[in-house]
Order: structure tokens, then sequence, then C-alpha cells
């Protein structure tokens, strides 16, 4: 049985040629987060922040 290989390396391409897409989707929404967060909204999500974000909206939620 001979495997096509050329259909898998196209599979791949086109998974590569995806990614940045999905990197800048997820990198908006965490920034989206941020800013929910740091202006006091209720759809802010903690657990989506790194340790140094959730210190500047402790800080931010402070002076509000």
């Amino acid at each position: 049985m001979k495997i096509n290989l050329s259909k898998y390396r196209w599979a791949q391409v086109a998974c590569l040629s995806l990614l940045p897409i999905l990197v800048c989707a997820q990198s908006s929404d965490l920034a989206q987060n941020l800013a929910d967060c740091m202006n006091g909204w209720q759809s802010c999500d903690h657990s989506k922040l790194s340790v140094s974000e959730s210190a500047d909206v402790a800080v931010a939620e402070h002076r509000l």
C-alpha cells in the first residue's frame, strides 16, 4: 500500500499557515480581557491574567 504523502504535506502547510491567525485572535482576546479588568467591568476573567497583570489590575481596582 502506497501512502500519498503530498496530501499530508498539504494539510501541514494549511495548518501552519492558519497558526498566526489563531495566535492573533487569542492575543486580542487576552488584551481585551486585561482592558475589561483594568476598567472594572464584569466581563473580566481574572483566571486569564498573568501574575504581573493581576498585580496591575489590583492597583487599578484600588484606585476605582
